[in-house]
């Protein structure tokens, strides 16, 4: 985050320290970026840095073979950025700095104060990717606040499933999402969480697939995509009522997050969704999807 570099600057100003930065470009916004040589920036350019530019095509360690391979897998825009080391306007952070900022200003707090409280998880196994439990509390239709965060890695979707239920114990929650899409890890979790009495009514599968519609009460059926739950999350963030933890974790998980319009002629313009580090993101979205969707009756007692 930008304030992070910010803060180190005086420290190396005194002791005479050097900074490096590595990284690929992310839309041209924030620190790196600025840090860049970019005509665009002017007389904004950070100075005393020596600047390498390094496209993917000229490093002899990717084969030719593999590029293609990205290229198929990737749009024009995705490959120029990750591969060819381009700032791009319109690939960009979908939280910009400043929302992150105003938004995650949230202290941990003791005990579990009256509310009520959703799950999200964004579940892995033994690989490098984390496993990301966010609960999000209800207070009322405006205002949801954002009370525990924690990831995880390595681990059993045995533990993940340990883990939901310990969390169920302390927030007796009303709704927990998680990512149980065809062929996903989370359908085994999914499949085992169902099979609790206590946890059968609670568990949502939320990914891209059709589900029964609680929002105007209805037996019909609607489809919800990745790209809506993260459209809801910005919203609550962009309107003030949803207030996030401090955490690294959170800010840095929500500043890697990128979108882009893919526009095809004779087609309608599709928007997609992606980043680098969004296991965090994706266990918030679905919490707060939960939390500012559920229209059940449930009432509790605030002191």
């Amino acid at each position: 985050m930008r304030n992070i570099f910010i803060a180190l600057i005086p420290s190396l100003s005194v002791s005479g320290g050097k900074m490096d930065l590595i990284g690929t470009p992310a839309g041209k916004q924030g620190y790196f970026y600025e840090c860049s040589d970019e005509s665009e920036l002017g007389e904004k350019i950070m100075e005393n840095f020596r600047r390498w530019k390094i496209s993917a095509e000229d490093c002899p360690r990717h084969t030719k073979e593999e590029l293609d391979k990205a290229k198929r897998m990737m749009t024009d825009k995705e490959y120029a950025q990750e591969y060819l080391a381009q700032f791009l306007d319109d690939l960009m952070r979908l939280f910009p700095e400043e929302l992150i900022k105003s938004t995650c200003v949230r202290e941990k707090e003791s005990g579990v104060p009256p509310g009520k409280y959703y799950l999200g998880v964004d579940i892995a196994r033994m690989g490098d990717d984390l496993i990301s439990f966010q609960v999000i509390r209800k207070i009322n239709n405006e205002h949801f606040e954002h009370c525990y965060s924690e990831t995880a890695r390595k681990k059993l979707t045995t533990w993940t499933e340990d883990k939901i239920r310990e969390l169920n114990k302390i927030y007796n929650f009303s709704k927990i999402g998680i990512d149980a899409g065809s062929g996903s890890l989370g359908v085994g979790v999914y499949d085992h969480l169902i099979n609790d009495a206590k946890l059968v009514n609670k568990v949502v599968a939320l990914n891209n697939r059709e589900i029964s519609s609680r929002i105007d009460g209805t037996k019909g059926r609607f489809r919800i995509f990745k790209e809506d739950m993260y459209m809801n999350l910005l919203w609550g963030m962009q309107k003030g009522r949803l207030k996030l933890l401090r955490v690294d974790e959170v800010g840095s998980s929500l500043a890697s997050v990128q979108w882009q319009n893919i526009i095809s002629v004779g087609k309608m313009t599709k928007t997609i969704i992606f980043g680098k580090y969004t296991h965090t993101a994706e266990a918030l979205i679905r919490a707060f999807w939960e939390a500012s969707h559920d229209t059940s009756l449930d009432l509790f007692v605030a002191g």
